[in-house]
């Protein structure tokens, strides 16, 4: 997969980073190339048990992270892009995305099928290659909303959240549609919500956030939260978390903080990898301590270390 993944991004012309230059980066995010915006791209894995790797754009000056889909997701939106729009390097974005498409068991990329669809490229995206794509959604919202079709503009926010699960910067785009509609109860509710994903994935900051929700007097925000996500559980009469799941809650919990005070990744880094270790997440972990060793790339030490490529 890694393989095919580099030679799509040098396709794109992008600059492949060594994984192991992890300095001021996200401690989850396993930097692969340099990004348009200035920022890094790169996959994360969610720390959870059986999840996949997405594709994140770090951004410049920034905590946040943009998710850009599977690796299999992103390739096909880059051959349908290279294909929509006459690049020449389609040839090789096509073959390098119908090999990243095989490795994950997702259809291949056609070159023509853009044209085929009659769909504008947006539309396409999201139905025909994957609606992972919180960026395009989003598009698409505005586009319907400056149109004057409020209501196509609100569905279109709500299906980006729902295919999104766990971004809050899904949940922060619908309520900025709200408080530009003056429907400010439902912009509190969706604030609020967006507030329960983690920090760095609202694409905001969180002051700003926090003060849609209506909790800007609270200095310890997802302390908060999770009381009250502890006192719902209790309520349910669920049991409370393993100790495996309080290190894995310890270890966002770091990150948020980084995020809310706009610190360091660097300094936390240690305290997640420990974190990662104790809930029984060994990959996040070994990439939270800065190894690239699980991921061989064709830039950096880690091609040295006997792992087997994918």
């Amino acid at each position: 997969m890694l393989k095919a993944l580099a030679a799509l991004l040098k396709a794109q012309g992008r600059t492949l980073r060594d994984p192991a230059q992890r300095k001021g980066l996200h401690p989850l995010v396993l930097p692969l190339a340099d990004a348009p915006s200035g920022g890094v791209l790169g996959l994360i894995r969610w720390p959870a048990s059986g999840s996949s790797l997405t594709v994140v754009e770090a951004l410049p000056g920034s905590h946040s992270l943009v998710p850009l889909g599977t690796p299999s997701q992103y390739g096909r939106r880059a051959a349908a892009h290279a294909d929509a729009h006459g690049d020449s390097a389609l040839p090789d974005l096509v073959s390098a995305a119908a090999d990243l498409a095989r490795d994950a068991g997702d259809p291949v990329y056609e070159v023509g099928a853009f044209a085929a669809s009659k769909l504008r490229f947006d539309q396409f995206l999201l139905l025909k290659v994957s609606p992972c794509f919180p960026d395009v959604w989003a598009g698409l919202a505005r586009a319907r909303l400056v149109a004057g079709d409020e209501t196509a503009a609100l569905i279109a926010s709500e299906r980006a959240a729902s295919h999104n699960a766990g971004w809050g910067c899904c949940m922060w785009e619908q309520a900025c549609m709200f408080a530009e509609l003056k429907r400010h109860e439902e912009q509190r509710d969706c604030a609020l919500a967006a507030l329960e994903a983690p920090f760095w994935t609202l694409g905001a900051p969180v002051a700003e956030v926090q003060a849609a929700a209506g909790l800007s007097h609270v200095p310890q925000l997802r302390a908060l939260l999770r009381s009250m996500e502890a006192e719902a559980s209790a309520k349910q009469g669920e049991p409370p978390p393993s100790e495996a799941e309080q290190a894995r809650l310890a270890a966002f919990d770091a990150l948020d903080e980084v995020v809310r005070v706009q610190g360091d990744w660097d300094a936390v880094r240690p305290q997640v990898a420990k974190s990662l270790h104790t809930a029984g997440l060994t990959d996040s972990a070994v990439v939270a301590e800065g190894g690239g060793r699980l991921y061989p790339w064709p830039v950096g030490s880690q091609e040295q270390d006997g792992s087997p490529a994918s």
